[in-house]
């Protein structure tokens, strides 16, 4: 189609040439310019083709305000249009991207002069189609092309300057691990057809990569080009002695069940070559691909899972939502390009489907552990919180997974840890100054802000057990020798005493701590922690199986209020300071 480009003058257009204009303010190439100048409709200025009863040209002095018109003439198409069946993926007046089928040639060539993807996008476009990029025949997934020519220049612009990206994903033989980048140039093997050999002589060639998942057999890879040589991909991990499944050209006969190499283009980042708009446009692999990531996957979830101590009858119901859509939201959000709240909200409303989301970040959580020298048993303590949540969610809803997804974010950023019995972060302190034994904490001051698991009995030796192992793990947290330990919870409402024993656990942790500040609450959001399901009864028609049940039923029952207390403990290498 004939493409418009409109464009407003500004104060810094004043007096200069239509050419530098057209250059600077819509950025076309020479060509482009020499192209346009010489249509008879090619140029307006405020929809004239005259300017002080001249005709507009390149050299025409532009003013401040003027709108600019340029209209560019599509040559004819040369392709055979044959109708078939395309995959579009996103569409606008100037992009197209088609998730490709294996199989299918992407472009006209010797033996495939009708039935390539060009034939296709002929027969649906009336404009010439440039295909921005290719895809080799049996490599499924994502490319774009462009539906004008200026469109096309502006879209390889962007590939120059590394705006435009394509992203892989494939499955490699063996146990590939962490993440790297391969610079090995390539040339074309002598004696062969299109076959493509590591050479020192050859041309650059980049390729990115990082390991999703790594599994006894094979590995799920992404990669990402920063050149685009043929078979770029497939030499370059042959080379590292993990080519993909299926690619009998670079890796031979394998009893894979594929019958080609498993790579698939899953996502396209771009901007919208006029608008600038950030385009991020992402298709899975076909099921050939899908289905034996989806199979490793789920033995891998279910490893993790029992390690973890979930009960059998959830397992089996998480593995039946597990799938390679929630696996690649699980990579994206430990790459840091959707933050967890945005990762959930993509996930809906199931609570399963968030816990094998989280589940399946795991393995990349595991392993940068192990980057950060952080014991293994660490990693498996802290995690264990997924079952209590998991029990919580079952009690609570009566659903295997999890309603507060959104609380792993610090866990899955390696910013809280469960020591002991209890969880720990570092926080900034923001309350009033506080001084005891000789220590002063101060608004700014970095203090340990603990949490309280649904673990299980909160006993005095499990309490001071995690204390003492807070003061090892945080000692760049240290005041005057002492470990500041606060803690924001509904565990701290004094409130308690008058109706809870006082050998109770609850009175016994808030004996462990100095409570400065309470906040009362109209309803006490907390209930489901005691009652489960049925917190949301009325007082009187709460459950009272336990003696705990019994004692808060009977207090709420009497009108009373609960609410939050906030409180110090300043614990040093003997214990607690006085």
């Amino acid at each position: 189609m004939n493409k418009t480009l409109l464009y407003i003058a500004t104060q810094e257009d004043e007096a200069k040439p239509l050419g530098i204009v057209l250059r600077q303010g819509l950025g076309l190439t020479a060509r482009q310019i020499k192209q346009v100048k010489f249509l008879p409709d090619g140029l307006w200025i405020n929809e004239a083709r005259q300017r002080d009863g001249r005709l507009i040209t390149t050299r025409t002095a532009v003013r401040q305000g003027d709108q600019i018109r340029v209209q560019f003439q599509e040559k004819s198409e040369t392709v055979v249009p044959v109708a078939g069946e395309l995959a579009i993926v996103y569409e606008d007046e100037d992009l197209v991207v088609v998730n490709k089928p294996a199989g299918m040639v992407a472009h006209p060539a010797h033996g495939h002069f009708t039935d390539t993807l060009v034939n296709r996008l002929a027969a649906r476009y009336p404009e010439p189609i440039r295909l921005i990029g290719r895809l080799d025949k049996d490599t499924s997934g994502l490319i774009g092309a462009a539906r004008s020519s200026i469109a096309a220049t502006r879209m390889e612009q962007q590939r120059r300057e590394h705006i435009l990206s394509r992203e892989y994903l494939a499955l490699v033989k063996g146990r590939l691990q962490g993440a790297g980048r391969v610079e090995q140039p390539l040339t074309e093997k002598r004696g062969t057809l299109m076959q493509m050999v590591v050479d020192p002589e050859g041309k650059p060639a980049i390729t990115e990569y990082r390991v999703w998942h790594c599994w006894d057999s094979c590995s799920l890879v992404w990669l990402r080009l920063q050149t685009g040589r043929t078979h770029q991909i497939r030499v370059h991990m042959a080379w590292l002695g993990h080519p993909l499944l299926g690619d009998r050209l670079y890796a031979g006969e394998q009893e894979d069940g594929l019958k080609r190499a498993a790579l698939h283009s899953w996502r396209i980042q771009a901007r919208q070559p006029f608008s600038g708009e950030r385009l991020a446009i992402m298709a899975l692999p076909p099921d050939d691909f899908k289905s034996k990531w989806e199979v490793k996957l789920m033995n891998e979830l279910k490893e993790y899972m029992e390690r973890l101590t979930f009960p059998p009858e959830a397992v089996d119901a998480l593995l039946e939502k597990t799938e390679a859509a929630i696996d690649v939201l699980g990579q994206r959000y430990m790459a840091g390009e959707l933050t967890l709240t945005e990762a959930l909200e993509e996930l809906g409303s199931d609570y399963g489907r968030h816990m094998v989301f989280l589940v399946s970040c795991l393995p990349e959580l595991r392993r940068r552990y192990a980057q950060a020298g952080l014991p293994e048993a660490l990693f498996w303590h802290t995690m264990l919180d997924l079952k209590y949540k998991l029990m919580e969610c079952h009690r609570v809803k009566g659903q295997w997974g999890t309603f507060v997804g959104h609380w792993f974010d610090w866990f899955y950023k390696m910013k809280r840890f469960t020591l002991g019995r209890l969880q720990f972060e570092k926080v900034i302190y923001q309350g009033e100054i506080y001084q005891r034994g000789g220590v002063t904490v101060r608004p700014g001051d970095t203090v340990v802000n603990m949490h309280i698991p649904s673990a299980g009995p909160l006993t005095e030796k499990l309490r001071i057990d995690a204390y003492q192992q807070a003061y090892r793990f945080f000692p760049e947290c240290r005041k005057e020798g002492a470990l500041v330990l606060v803690c924001h919870s509904w565990l701290l409402d004094p409130v308690y005493q008058t109706f809870l024993p006082e050998h109770s656990n609850v009175v016994s942790f808030q004996k462990d701590f100095d409570i400065v500040r309470v906040e009362k609450t109209d309803t006490f959001k907390d209930a489901w922690r005691i009652f489960g399901a049925e917190a949301d009864r009325p007082a009187k028609e709460l459950p009272r199986c336990t003696s705990m049940q019994r004692a808060f039923a009977d207090f709420l029952a009497a009108g009373g209020q609960t609410g939050e207390g906030f409180g110090i403990i300043l614990w040093g290498d003997q214990g607690q300071l006085a």
